[in-house]
């Protein structure tokens, strides 16, 4: 079987693999996952939110493993991961009553609007935010009775692979599922009997889904990059605006949520083009071969 390596970026040594998905077999998987909505779509939102609340708790005792795993496979300091992490553990109970909300019947004059599941949603999701981007597309599918299939990045199989196996725990079997391949597997994904693509990534591969998705009127979710203005006020502390600054634009090399353009006052900027930047680089003894990132403002 074909598999996929995952690497330290760090380092450069081995962290692990997974098989790839064979394509002629997401047929079946996407079949499967169409059988679990049947008897999933059944259920109560609450029984749903039960569900979904019970598997993370599942999971949480296994945040530090998972931090220091999405450390080593991604690369970014073991500080951010592990707030990706309990982000995404602690956000479920949040994310889900705001779903429910969203998702009741609405009056409207004389009728009753009701929201019905669509059937199976396809997840891709990308390598910097390996949890936390599948976790806000799946946690809404999975509320309002869909099902979920995902295919996370290449380059951040592993994480995603563990953080479904504990889920997995305690869903029911099917409901959530998961495969591994680079861009033949995902297109395959996109072109199967799934009844909405949710992706993040570039624009490149969000137009291909768009034409792939197309002969089927699939329904889309996709956030295409994500580049942010900051606004620098008048009383903003110096080092605290600077090390904002410098993280926006340089945490996972600028992919998504990037710094790229600031606003702030005249009399703000000349004081800025007087300040020195100094980086330090230091060894963390947090997570073997890691590097973390110190700024210092002179």
């Amino acid at each position: 079987m074909e598999t996929i390596k995952s690497f330290n970026p760090a380092n450069g040594a081995l962290e692990g693999e997974v098989t790839i998905t064979p394509i002629n077999q997401i047929e079946e998987i996407v079949n499967n996952a169409h059988n679990a909505q049947k008897q999933w779509k059944k259920l109560s939102v609450d029984k749903r939110i039960d569900y979904l609340e019970k598997a993370t708790r599942k999971a949480s005792p296994h945040a530090q493993e998972l931090a220091e795993l999405l450390s080593r496979e991604m690369g970014k300091d073991y500080r951010r991961s592990s707030g990706e992490v309990n982000g995404v553990i602690n956000c479920t109970s949040y994310i889900a009553s705001e779903v429910k909300q969203a998702i009741q019947p609405q009056k409207t004059g004389s009728s009753t609007l009701h929201y019905m599941p669509l059937g199976v949603v396809g997840v891709i999701s990308p390598w910097n935010y390996p949890l936390a981007m599948f976790n806000n597309l799946m946690i809404p599918a999975l509320i309002a009775g869909n099902t979920v299939l995902l295919k996370p990045s290449e380059e951040t199989p592993l994480v995603a692979q563990r953080y479904i196996e504990l889920l997995n725990e305690v869903l029911p079997e099917n409901v959530l599922q998961i495969i591994h391949g680079r861009k033949e597997v995902g297109q395959a994904l996109v072109e199967s009997d799934v009844q909405m693509i949710a992706f993040t990534g570039s624009q490149a591969a969000g137009k291909d889904i768009m034409k792939r998705a197309a002969s089927g009127v699939k329904r889309l979710v996709m956030e295409l990059g994500g580049n942010d203005p900051m606004i620098v006020l008048p009383d903003a502390n110096e080092v605290t605006q600077h090390s904002m600054q410098l993280v926006q634009v340089w945490k996972t090399q600028g992919k998504c949520v990037q710094l790229q353009n600031v606003y702030m006052y005249t009399r703000v900027l000349k004081k800025n083009l007087k300040i020195k930047l100094q980086i330090l680089l230091l060894n963390t003894k947090l997570v073997p071969g890691m590097i973390q990132t110190l700024m210092y403002f002179l």
